[in-house]
């Protein structure tokens, strides 16, 4: 058995000097500058603008740089769209696993703040129509608010018109289309589906089927167990995924952090050891939080693989 790894590192920051650069220069009160430094990370449509703009909204100490720079200026953009960030993070963890019930004070707190942050989100869209950041979080605002599928799909179309192809809103109305509240699976995995086909080989893009699965299987497994996975086209669809993600090698900086995470999770809890290694060692000491922690009672099993997998040796 391999000997115990170190703890995955979950701040790409720390790793990326990039995203640390960025970080850096807002938490220093130059948030403007900060959002101009992440449309020098690839084009508006690339994934790794969706990391960086991911990264540095949750910053440590952002809370009070923003709320500052309010104060001195209520109209600026770069903190109202922060602030908007900040809203949806925070009522994503109030909201916890998928499934699990909200008492009436914490649903109340939640629609709160999905309330104030759809007011700013719409403000912003009016006042700059070309930026397609406050689009993309109407998308996740969606999601966590149920809306039907007719609205996901205009909130889509017109992040679309901005941004053909844009990797994170594929991703978010994939979330947005699936239950729970509203939505459904068959239109969910249409879209992943969909998207990933259109994708080239060795993108992220290829890889928005993955998250789909992986997010039925949080919602429908049974205690989180294999359940789900055991399906037999369900591990063909993630083997085609995993396939052509690996064909080539990514051209993105960072984003390839989640979907690696993601498969490696996938193929660990479905019984496809030698598939989770590949993807362990294609991350060597990262993984993606959010996806990590939602492996469960599998944590242990995963770290287990992870163990061995680094002990192989790395390579993406």
């Amino acid at each position: 058995m391999a000997d115990p790894a170190p703890p995955p590192v979950t701040d790409l920051a720390t790793v990326f000097p990039d995203l640390e650069r960025i970080r850096r220069r807002a938490l220093a009160g130059d948030l403007g500058g900060a959002v101009d430094d992440i449309a020098l990370v690839g084009d508006r449509r690339s994934p790794d603008q969706g990391v960086a703009w991911d990264v540095l909204a949750r910053s440590e100490g952002l809370d009070e740089v923003v709320a500052a720079r309010l104060a001195e200026d209520p109209h600026d953009h770069a903190a109202r769209t922060l602030a908007a960030h900040r809203l949806l993070l925070a009522t994503e963890e109030a909201v916890g696993q998928p499934g699990s019930e909200l008492t009436a004070d914490r649903f109340a707190e939640v629609h709160e703040r999905l309330r104030r942050a759809e007011q700013v989100l719409l403000r912003l869209c009016a006042e700059d129509p070309g930026d397609p950041q406050p689009w993309v979080l109407r998308l996740w605002s969606a999601a966590l608010l149920g809306l039907p599928a007719g609205e996901v799909r205009r909130r889509h179309a017109r992040l679309a018109a901005l941004e053909p192809g844009h990797t994170e809103g594929r991703r978010l109305l994939v979330r947005a289309l699936a239950p729970p509240p509203g939505g459904s699976w068959d239109a969910s995995l249409a879209a992943a589906r969909e998207a990933s086909s259109a994708a080239p080989a060795g993108g992220v893009e290829a890889t928005v089927l993955a998250a789909a699965h992986l997010a039925r299987w949080r919602l429908e497994g049974s205690g989180r167990e294999r359940g789900y996975l055991k399906d037999a086209g369900v591990l063909t669809e993630l083997e085609d995924v995993a396939d052509r993600f690996r064909a080539l090698p990514c051209p993105s900086h960072f984003a390839w952090v989640r979907p690696h995470t993601e498969l490696a999770v996938l193929f660990g809890v479905a019984g496809r050891p030698d598939r989770a290694r590949a993807h362990f060692r294609a991350l060597g000491d990262l993984v993606d939080g959010p996806t990590w922690s939602a492996a469960g009672h599998h944590s242990d099993a995963l770290a287990t693989l992870r163990a061995s997998a680094l002990a192989e040796g790395a390579g993406r």
